[in-house]
């Protein structure tokens, strides 16, 4: 962290508040990691892509793009670009969700794909997110 962000951190929350900002600011980044990942597991599986396919034709490990899909780490912004630019996906569609931009051939699989993936939660503690299990009733 910057010292420009610390000293506006003291000047807003006091020395006691820095531990809870952190707090948040890790909760909401395993948030959008698992956002992102999860983005990525739709669009490999609407494009019918496999790990080993995208790891061969970008030069990511496979090892880096099982993380991504996890959720372990954020995925490679130069990785996502080269995507986008094949595909047709915008990096708006995979770091926010915003359809706009995308080619319209890829809307209805990306829809489809998003179906079949389910949500992930977000715990408390720390660790990968985890996978919501629909229920059964």
């Amino acid at each position: 962290m910057t010292c420009f962000l610390r000293m506006l951190l003291r000047k807003f929350f006091g020395h006691n508040q820095r531990a809870t900002m952190s707090t948040y600011d890790s909760d909401s980044v395993r948030y959008h990691k698992a956002f992102v990942a999860r983005k990525l597991s739709v669009a490999r599986l609407a494009l019918n892509a496999r790990s080993c396919e995208w790891s061969a034709s970008y030069g990511a490990p496979e090892n880096n793009i099982a993380n991504w899909i996890s959720g372990r780490n954020y995925p490679d912004p130069l990785f996502l670009k080269q995507i986008c630019d094949d595909t047709g996906l915008t990096m708006d569609w995979f770091y926010r969700g915003i359809m706009a931009g995308v080619q319209s051939a890829l809307v209805e699989p990306l829809k489809d794909a998003s179906s079949k993936i389910p949500q992930t939660r977000i715990s408390a503690g720390r660790g990968r997110p985890k996978i919501l299990k629909k229920r059964s009733d």
